[in-house]
């Protein structure tokens, strides 16, 4: 935090009428039209917002809430899983349609065993387990006079560890994890890692993170030894007395009803009383310290459930004016 945003606490600040702040709160719809998954986000797409997205087990049960009470069942949400959404280190980039790839046979993507992390044997790309313990290729960057694509470059680690401990030993002493984008890089690492051994290098993939509404965020609420390997990458909500909507993987193609949600707007003002002058209240860092506590405050009072707040600016494009110098 900035030193001017702990300058905002809240003796500075009098809180005396909530305004100028625009909060969204999602309304849950419950659509008991059996459909596959595109077709309810269309759906929703076109009558509301989009298919419903769940951020937290207060958004859930609200969403519960909104379903018919006789019902009993799976509800299509916005979640989804993409299975070859691999990413590269240190940048973060996704694969390409057009990227240099070396697989030794399509990723299986165990999704209970997490087979999320990459390793390289005899040139070839393996999904391993996270968790596995292997000997690991560094990549240091640090000497400007070598060759990007240099043996000396390419560090073999002949220690066991986990993908993540990997990763941090690389960051620590040398640059990142070795990452294999072209066949030349690919040769390059095959002199330095021994024949027939499994390698971890900087290859990765999230897993049901996506939401039909754009955002990318994880909410663990899955059933029991969910999600499984091959039974479907759209994601449903389990209604009923004993789930209390629990998350289970479905094929996409399947038809289930679903939950659309719709974004609602309010507009509020905030009329603030500062009993420090020097405070500049349009400063990116005040105003996100004042939203904080707002947020606080209203959440101590039981309003700001769900809520998501976006400062509206003036024509002037500040936040807040001087009430004394504003004429109406």
């Amino acid at each position: 935090m900035s030193s001017t945003s702990r300058q905002v606490r809240p003796g500075i600040l009098c809180i005396v009428l909530l305004s100028g702040l625009c909060s969204c709160l999602r309304q849950y719809i419950f659509i008991n039209e059996p459909k596959p998954w595109n077709a309810a986000q269309s759906y929703c797409r076109d009558e509301y917002t989009d298919l419903a997205t769940v951020d937290t087990m207060n958004d859930l049960e609200q969403l519960i809430a909104a379903v018919d009470s006789s019902f009993s069942g799976k509800v299509w949400i916005g979640l989804y899983d993409i299975w070859w959404s691999w990413r590269y280190l240190p940048d973060d980039k996704k694969f390409r349609p057009e990227d240099y790839r070396n697989w030794a046979r399509i990723p299986n993507n165990y999704r209970r065993a997490w087979e999320l992390c990459g390793a390289l044997r005899n040139g070839k790309w393996e999904d391993n387990y996270c968790t596995a313990n292997n000997p690991f290729v560094c990549y240091n960057n640090t000497n400007t006079d070598l060759p990007n694509d240099s043996t000396e470059r390419y560090i073999f680690i002949n220690e066991e560890k986990t993908w993540h401990r990997a990763r941090d030993y690389c960051a620590q002493h040398h640059t990142h994890l070795a990452t294999v984008r072209s066949e030349t890089e690919s040769n390059v690492i095959r002199q330095v890692v021994p024949q027939d051994t499994m390698t971890f290098i900087g290859m990765y993939r999230f897993t049901w993170k996506w939401w039909s509404d754009g955002t990318e965020h994880i909410f663990n609420h899955w059933k029991p030894n969910h999600p499984l390997a091959a039974t479907g990458d759209c994601g449903v909500t389990m209604i009923d007395a004993s789930r209390s909507g629990q998350l289970v993987e479905d094929h996409c193609v399947a038809t289930n009803p679903f939950m659309c949600y719709l974004n609602i707007t309010k507009v509020y003002r905030v009329k603030l009383t500062v009993r420090q002058s020097t405070i500049d209240l349009n400063d990116p860092a005040v105003t996100e310290a004042i939203q904080s506590l707002l947020t606080q405050k209203l959440n101590e009072n039981g309003v700001a459930t769900g809520l998501r707040f976006t400062w509206m600016q003036q024509p002037d494009h500040n936040i807040f004016y001087n009430d004394a110098n504003k004429h109406v």
